[in-house]
């Protein structure tokens, strides 16, 4: 076996310095780009594709074009060989005689072309095995189409697989999460959190086939929007305050959860900026941030307006919440959502509690983050100090 056989220059070359980009993402050679779970699913994925496809493609095209194409074609024949013995194995009852010795001869012949390692008979006896295989076997050789296309077929299935039961990509459109999830951040969402459903086929929404543990206070989520909301059917983002049999008020600004105070902290002035597209610019808006804890996680929220804050309204009549004069009670099988940015959200106390069968599933981190505005974004209009941050 030949040193080139065994070795890939290529591919240890362009790995290795794969390898070194990854740590750079780390912030071995200076401040890190980006977050530490960014850093580990980029350079995980270019180490992999660097290993298993671009550093073939080096050896291949660059330093050993003829090599690597004989080991390739050395490779193909040995395979296909195999395949005809198995297939051949299996249907020789269904042969007779002179297609038994058609098979046979075309793979011994397979055989001795690759103990030859001449490209000129390898080629022959591929075309020969390949034209005995199809009239005895019904089976041919892949070509480059159908193997790719059985490959990126497989690779979308999975993710399709991946995308309707396990996790899924949100954008976030608003900023009715801010400062937590800030306007072009890309998240991950695990939908595998509460349970697995199916979405709907013919209307929106989705049906909840094997429920776990309902979303708990504190639980960042996305769900369907359920009517009346503005743009029901659409998938929004809240954080969970309360749950079923909970009591939620809010008075002077502060949440109250089963008349317990959800105590504030802090109080630094806070400023963001939000694309307005009617506008075709940036406005700036103001408000003030503080530290508040849902359900045991610790979390920030902004508030605009304290004097006249209060919910709920007296006569509220909402889905899933059951209003008295002084506060409201969440119904079995709902949750109560609201946005971090408490005044300027819509979210439960204005259109009703959420489904809990509504809930896709569980924030977990932001993988991509574009700038809202020119201020905000960095090289190529991306925060790349927001890439990894998880979501609590």
């Amino acid at each position: 076996m030949l040193w080139y056989e065994r070795y890939s220059p290529g591919r240890l070359v362009v790995t290795g310095a794969t390898v070194l980009f990854g740590l750079y993402l780390f912030g071995l050679f200076g401040k890190p780009p980006c977050g530490p779970v960014a850093a580990f699913f980029i350079a995980i994925t270019a180490i992999y594709f660097a290993w298993a496809w671009l550093g073939p493609l080096v050896d291949e095209q660059l330093l050993f074009r003829n090599q690597r194409r004989l080991l390739r074609g050395l490779r193909e024949a040995a395979e296909f060989a195999d395949e005809m013995r198995r297939v051949g194995h299996k249907r020789r009852k269904r042969l007779d005689e002179a297609a038994r010795g058609a098979v046979e001869e075309a793979v011994v012949g397979l055989d001795r072309a690759v103990a030859s390692r001449d490209e000129a008979k390898l080629l022959a006896a591929l075309k020969e095995a390949d034209r005995v295989a199809e009239q005895h076997l019904r089976l041919s050789k892949k070509g480059v189409l159908r193997d790719f296309t059985e490959t990126i077929g497989g690779a979308l299935f999975i993710a399709l697989l991946l995308r309707v039961f396990v996790i899924e990509a949100f954008k976030i459109p608003s900023g009715s999460m801010i400062p937590t999830l800030e306007i072009g951040d890309h998240i991950f969402v695990n939908k595998f959190s509460y349970g697995v459903a199916l979405p709907r086929i013919l209307q929106p929404g989705q049906v909840r086939v094997i429920g776990f543990a309902p979303p708990k206070p504190g639980d960042v989520v996305v769900f369907i929007a359920p009517e009346p909301a503005e743009n029901a059917g659409e998938d929004f983002i809240k954080r969970v305050v309360a749950v079923a049999g909970q009591r939620v008020r809010v008075e002077g600004g502060t949440l109250f959860v089963d008349d317990v105070e959800q105590a504030r902290g802090g109080g630094e002035a806070y400023g963001y900026e939000e694309y307005i597209e009617g506008l075709g610019m940036a406005q700036r808006f103001h408000a003030t941030r503080y530290s508040e804890t849902t359900g045991g996680v610790p979390h920030s929220v902004l508030l605009t307006h304290l004097v006249g804050n209060e919910w709920p309204p007296p006569g509220l009549a909402l889905n899933g919440i059951e209003c008295d004069a002084r506060e409201c009670r969440v119904a079995p099988g709902y949750v109560f959502c609201m946005g971090d940015n408490r005044d300027n959200s819509s979210d439960s106390r204005r259109w009703g509690a959420v489904p809990t069968d509504n809930v896709k599933g569980r924030a977990m981190f932001v993988w991509l983050s574009f700038g809202n505005a020119a201020r905000d974004a960095g090289f190529l209009g991306m925060r790349w100090g927001r890439i990894g941050t998880w979501i609590k």
